[in-house]
Order: structure tokens, then sequence, then C-alpha cells
């Protein structure tokens, strides 16, 4: 219903027949290299679970479950709003016990192509950046963590920019596996004279030193691999799209790049993910998500990428869009029941915020129209990461939560 499969590399899983491998450690519920699905298997398991315990007080429920979430909330597009006559919305789809969200990003995917000159010539090098941290990226882009495909092209970029007079080619460069994922991994195929080749390794070695020594301690893991590749020979482009593909890398919008400080913790309010790019036979593919928390910041982010796209000499395609859910934090009473409920189940006060990833919550408003919503969960780390956890203590808390709140209206 609403779930990311990624894996380890190393790790060998069909998602589509195989179950996941549960493992408990420390009170956590995790897998074993692979998405745990606790977003948002959690919230359907909840929802479920409340159709059928009859010890339960609440009034009349609507269970309303959404299809591909992740790849475009295309449920949440596309349901019949007759359906559902309920006023009052509670969206069982966020990952930080002890906070309750009243407002979300809207987003947009982006995916630009364009074909480079080639040649058949020899391929004697794979490249690979992996040991990345990674991530959701939404809820992660603003915590630094490198990207695969920004370090793989800094590298590259680096190299070409000291040695004006290189050989270097570039056949294939492949980076990414989903638009709301940072990429952990990145791997290039390239063409590196014999002669040329140990000191291009060395520089590129002497790079991701330099990189270990400024990033944050979530990707110290970071690795650059070098091996023979499979393929012997295959289209490599020019040395003049070289350049070009190499600078349009530098230069594509990626990170969080605006902040909105009128929440207790800041809250990123525009950013974007250079989510996939790939480079084969000289046709380059590529796919950009990005957030944003209301329509002017939109505009304004689409008028860079627009420019972005011309001086790159890129095709654009904009696709995708779903509205943000705009913050309502006066005269909300279902909000304040929720508060007092809480206050007086845990003795303490939950934290009011809006979240910068995509929940469906604003696309079911604009269709609704005049709903209250909140939207609450279970602590969920890693999410969209072969690192995915769920905690089992603060789920406990939140079925203590949610039977209270339901009573109390």
């Amino acid at each position: 219903m609403d779930m990311v499969c990624d894996k380890l590399p190393e790790i060998n899983h069909d998602f589509d027949n195989d179950p996941i491998p549960l493992k408990l450690q420390d009170g956590w519920i995790k897998t074993n290299g692979t998405t745990l699905g606790a977003d948002n298997g959690i919230g359907v398991a909840f929802a479920l679970a409340l159709s059928e315990d009859k010890s339960v007080s609440h009034p009349p429920l609507e269970l309303f479950f959404t299809v591909d979430e992740e790849t475009g909330l295309h449920g949440a597009q596309n349901f019949n709003t007759e359906y559902l006559s309920g006023k009052k919305l509670l969206n069982i789809d966020t990952e930080e016990w002890g906070s309750i969200y009243i407002g979300c990003a809207g987003g947009e995917d982006v995916t630009f192509s364009r074909n480079y000159i080639s040649k058949k010539k020899e391929i004697n090098l794979k490249i690979e950046v992996t040991g990345l941290k990674g991530g959701h990226s939404g809820i992660d882009i603003h915590r630094g963590r490198l990207s695969a495909t920004k370090i793989l092209a800094f590298i590259l970029n680096a190299y070409v920019t000291e040695h004006k007079n290189h050989s270097l080619e570039l056949s294939a460069f492949n980076a990414g596996i989903a638009h709301n994922i940072i990429p952990r991994n990145a791997s290039a195929l390239l063409n590196v004279p014999k002669n040329n080749k140990e000191s291009f390794i060395k520089f590129c070695e002497q790079k991701i030193i330099a990189i270990k020594e400024h990033c944050n301690t979530e990707d110290l893991n970071l690795s650059l691999n070098f091996s023979d590749p499979e393929i012997k020979e295959d289209d490599v482009i020019s040395n003049q799209c070289l350049d070009r593909f190499l600078n349009m890398l530098s230069l594509c919008p990626h990170g969080a790049h605006k902040i909105d400080w009128r929440f207790e913790e800041e809250l990123v309010s525009q950013s974007s993910n250079l989510a996939k790019v790939n480079l084969k036979n000289n046709k380059l593919q590529g796919e950009i998500s990005f957030r944003f928390n209301n329509e002017f910041e939109r505009e304004v982010y689409l008028q860079k990428l627009n420019a972005f796209s011309v001086q790159c000499d890129l095709n654009l395609n904009i696709e995708g869009y779903y509205p943000s859910w705009v913050p309502s934090i006066g005269d909300n009473p279902f909000l304040e029941t929720a508060k007092e409920v809480f206050k007086n189940e845990f003795s303490c006060e939950a934290k009011i915020k809006a979240i910068h990833a995509g929940l469906e919550c604003g696309l079911i408003k604009e269709k609704l129209g005049d709903i209250d919503i909140v939207s609450i969960g279970p602590n969920i780390t890693g999410a969209h990461s072969p690192s995915e956890s769920l905690e089992i203590k603060s789920t406990q808390d939140l079925w203590k939560f949610l039977t209270k709140f339901l009573a109390a209206n």
C-alpha cells in the first residue's frame, strides 16, 4: 500500500515473492538488508486492528486505504469521493512518536533527457561509490547526507578540470533507484588510457579521503571501488559531451533550499532530490523529485529548473503534481482534542509540527474540502532504506493513544 522496495546490493531478495526477513533487536523491529515496510504497513495494521477489536469505543469509522503512495500518490489522486462522508481525518503515516503533524509538503517529479555524440571504444574500468546512508528525500534531505550521484560527478569533474588534456572517456553512468530515495550508490564505466590508469585511481582515492574528512559521521562508510568491467567495448561520449554531462550534474539543484522558521523546529520548505541518473548508449535519462510548502515556492523552483534545463540543453518533463497540506493551528478542535488526549495519557505535551514529506492529506483535503486532519505515527527510522526500523514501545503507545482519541470523538 505504501512501501519503497530497496535492498543492499549483496542481498538476494525478490520483493514480489519473498517475505520480509524480520528480526528483533533492542526493542526495535528490523530486517536483514531490505526495507521493512513499516512505512506504512504499520498504519494499515492499526486500521485493520481497529476494525476487529470490539473493545475499542469509537464513532462510526471509514477506513481509507490507498495504493501507490510511494510512486505518485495515484490512489489519493484518483479515489471516488462519494465513498467518504467523514469530516475528520486521522492519518497514521508519520514516523516520529510524540509529534502531531498538521501540515506537509507538496511535490512534483521532473524527468530530463538528451542524447550525446558517441563512438565505439574500449571500456577498461568500472568505478563505484558505495557505503552512503541515503534516506528519505523529504524528511532526511536537510541532514547533509551525501548523494552518491553528486560524489561521483564531483570526482570525475575534478579530474577533467585539473587535467585539461585528459583522455578520459565515459561510457555509462548509473545512480539512484527511486524518486524519494537519496542515492546511496553510483557507478560509471570508463575508458582510461593505460598509462594514466594508476594515476587516475590514485587521484580519485585522494578525493574520497578529502570528502570523508568533511562529511557527517553517518557517511563515514563511504567507499570508492574499482574493478574490471564486464563490458569490454561500448559507446563512449565525446570529451566535449563529457564536460557538458559532468557540468550538468554539478549544476543540478539537490538538497534543502529553504527553511521555514515559524515552527518550534526548523522546517524545510523547499528542496529537491537528484534521484536517478542513467547514461547508456549515449542516451541520458534523469529524475528529480522536488518538494514545496506553498505554490509560490513551487513557482520559484520551476523557474530555476527551467533555467537549468536551458543552460544544459535538456528535454524536460514535469508531472505527478500533488498539493501541500497547509498547516492550520488556530480554531482546530480536532487538533485540540488530540493534544489533550496525548497530555492526559503520557503526562507531556505533544509537539505540533509540519513535515517536509508528501503525505496524502493535501490531496485528500483538496478533494473532500472542509475537513479537519491530524497525522500521527510511531518511531520509524531509516524509512526508504535497508536500515528501516520500527520501535515497539512507541507502537504500543500509539495504540493506547488511538483508542483514547477515538473514544473522545
